[in-house]
C-alpha cells in the first residue's frame, strides 16, 4: 500500500468478493485489496494498512469480517464500509445493508463515504469473572 494514496482498504478471498473491487474502482475508488491466508495475518495486514493517508476499511465477507473491520477501527475515527456476502451477516442485516449483492453494497458504501455516513457507537468493556463452584 502506497502512504497517502488515499484509498480504502478491503479484503477478498474469493472471486465474488474480488468483484466489489472492481465495483469500488468503477466508482473512482482507489482500492487496495488485503488477501492472507488466515484471520491473524489478515489482521495484521489491515493494521499495518491503515496509516495516514487511508480514508476507510471496506470489508467484504461476513460476521468475521465486519468484526475484524470493528475492531480494528475502534477509536480511528475511520469509516467501516461493509459488502456482506458471508453465510449469516447477522451485523449486516441488523444494520439493514444490502445481503449478497456486491453491487448495491458497494453503490451504498460510495454513497455513504461521500455524505458521511452513519455514526455508530461502540464499546469496549473488559471484566472478569470469579471462579464459581457447585456443589450438591
Amino acid at each position: 500500500m502506497h502512504e497517502n494514496d488515499g484509498g480504502p482498504v478491503f479484503s477478498s478471498r474469493n472471486p465474488t468478493r474480488a468483484s466489489a473491487a472492481r465495483c469500488l474502482r468503477a466508482a473512482g475508488t482507489d482500492v487496495v485489496v488485503l488477501r492472507r491466508d488466515s484471520m491473524d495475518a489478515l489482521r495484521e495486514a489491515v493494521d499495518e494498512a491503515l496509516r495516514p493517508g487511508v480514508d476507510a476499511l471496506v470489508v467484504v465477507g461476513g460476521d468475521g469480517m465486519v468484526n475484524l473491520g470493528v475492531n480494528l477501527l475502534a477509536g480511528t475515527g475511520l469509516p467501516l464500509g461493509i459488502v456482506p456476502v458471508g453465510t449469516g451477516n447477522d451485523a449486516a442485516r441488523m444494520l439493514g445493508l444490502p445481503l449478497q449483492d456486491v453491487a448495491g453494497s458497494c453503490a451504498r458504501v460510495i454513497s455513504a463515504l461521500a455524505d458521511g455516513g452513519r455514526v455508530l457507537d461502540a464499546i469496549c468493556s473488559r471484566f472478569q469473572v470469579p471462579s464459581v463452584c457447585w456443589r450438591d
